[in-house]
């Protein structure tokens, strides 16, 4: 089941419907169960997608330059934490390959030494040929054969003479050469010399003996636990989605020349990236709707597969970011607050980030939002998170936990109204709080219109008008836990559901 933040558009004096926050690919609310609230919130446009899974909110790269154009720096040259990681994974890499293969250095003598043998057979066989000179050989019987001209049979066999007594001289002076040479080296090199003189010539024949099926050296990295993501990768799993237009496009007459890769494939953070252009008639969401299918294709997990579309392109433009690791196992990103310990509700606050690892914010002043997922997906969890608002000093919150938990406990002594429970007397100081609330909004709209221009110029609550208290316009976060047991009372649900969709 998806989860998605839905912004409920409230604002004293502003009715820009076409300024919507954008909705993800998993869009719909699957079962709600708290909402939050800023009543005198301005409505604008964000950055921030729909929950995913419960723990990553994830949001679209910005624009590039120009249609077209591309970037002077790639995203990971501009980003120091990109730079970072891009640098980490490389040398992770590298320094596992070559502690990889140090350990395994006897191994792999013991292997040429194995195949010395075959290596010393291979020498003698091709120093034979050419001493006797083969290839020479064969041409003269296929002109014996042939019924050629003889004077050309006859000036062929004079030079193959001549060649083959020339390699034979050769071949016999090496040879008494490589004698002499190890007859010194065993009566005047130390043992040690010895010795290393020998593996020197064992490795050198192993190496002549090496075999295309049994390879000397081990694998360092596993590909299927860490595969680099190539082209044929990508077209090999777009061909498993069943998709048939698609299908025609990669086993056309031309392998692939329906689908398109307009950028290299980089890397992105902690995994890769690759820019696809499907075939005409296939759009990114037919493959994002195939999403499992995708990540078996990429013999990946599906937590490490992240296809979306690319708006500024078309909709046949995927982007398609493949981690190195599931996000459950990615290691968790230092939250932004344990450094500053402030929070201003007009400014980006960060809720989490998305899976390349890059921080998500949301303007908490103009957001109104419905959450809902499955038990235990960290509803609650996720409302506390935003619940930090109270780190703004000119906020006031309205907390009810209707599910009577602990959860809230930490945020009571700085809320300004506070309730556990759905009890009859809970869910009436509720009611009373939300009318209070639905109450106070004619007259901030009135206080809003009677600013002057020069204070308030467009009729929207601004951070120096909501830290002027005796003006009442502070921002008020209502926060409501398990709210379809107020929505559903029997008493009073009727009445608190209408002022709280009122109020959103």
């Amino acid at each position: 089941m998806s989860r998605t933040v839905i912004p409920l558009f409230g604002d004293a004096g502003d009715d820009d419907e076409g300024r919507r926050m954008e909705s993800s690919r998993s869009a719909g609310v699957v079962g709600s169960s708290a909402l939050v609230q800023s009543p005198d919130g301005l409505d604008q446009e964000d950055a921030v997608s729909a929950l995913v899974d419960g723990v990553v909110l994830s949001h679209r790269d910005r624009p590039g330059p120009g249609a077209g154009s591309r970037e002077v720096l790639p995203s990971w040259a501009r980003s120091r934490s990109a730079f970072i990681d891009a640098a980490a994974w490389q040398a992770r890499h590298w320094m596992h390959v070559l502690a990889f293969h140090a350990v395994r250095l006897p191994l792999y003598w013991l292997r040429l030494v194995f195949r010395s043998p075959v290596g010393l057979g291979r020498v003698l066989a091709r120093t034979w040929r050419w001493a006797i000179d083969a290839d020479g050989g064969m041409v003269r019987a296929s002109l014996s054969s042939s019924g050629g001209d003889a004077d050309v049979f006859v000036r062929v066999t004079q030079q193959r003479r001549q060649v083959v007594r020339g390699r034979v001289s050769t071949t016999l002076f090496a040879l008494t050469g490589v004698v002499v040479g190890g007859w010194v080296a065993v009566l005047w090199l130390a043992p040690s010399g010895r010795a290393a003189a020998a593996a020197a010539v064992l490795s050198l024949l192993g190496l002549a003996g090496r075999s295309v099926d049994h390879p000397v050296t081990s694998r360092a990295v596993d590909s299927e636990a860490v595969p680099k993501l190539t082209a044929d990768l990508i077209l090999t799993a777009l061909g498993s989605l069943g998709i048939g237009e698609l299908n025609k496009g990669i086993r056309g007459a031309t392998a692939g020349a329906g689908v398109k890769f307009p950028s290299p494939i980089v890397r992105d953070g902690p995994g890769w990236r690759a820019d696809v252009d499907l075939p005409p008639g296939v759009t990114a969401g037919d493959v994002i709707e195939r999403r499992d299918r995708l990540a078996s294709g990429l013999r990946r997990p599906e937590g490490c597969v992240w296809p979306e579309g690319d708006q500024d392109a078309h909709a046949g433009r995927l982007v398609l970011w493949v981690g190195d690791l599931p996000m459950r196992k990615q290691k968790p990103v230092p939250w932004p607050l344990t450094k500053t310990g402030r929070v201003n509700i007009f400014e980006p606050f960060p809720i989490g980030v998305d899976p390349r690892g890059k921080t998500v914010t949301l303007t908490l002043m103009f957001a109104s939002m419905v959450i809902g997922a499955l038990p235990r997906m960290g509803k609650s969890f996720f409302l506390r998170l935003l619940l930090l608002a109270a780190l703004d000093p000119t906020v006031r919150l309205y907390i009810f936990d209707l599910k009577g938990g602990a959860d809230m406990l930490a945020l009571e002594p700085v809320a300004f109204r506070f309730r556990l429970g759905d009890d009859a007397d809970d869910i009436a100081y509720l009611l009373a709080a939300v009318r209070e609330l639905h109450a106070d909004m004619p007259r901030r709209y009135r206080t809003l219109r009677s600013l002057p221009k020069d204070i308030c110029p467009e009729g929207k609550i601004t951070p120096h008008i909501a830290a002027d208290r005796p003006l009442g316009l502070f921002p008020v976060v209502l926060a409501l836990d398990e709210c379809q047991r107020a929505w559903e009372n029997p008493t009073h649900g009727g009445e608190i559901e209408a002022l709280t969709t009122d109020l959103a």
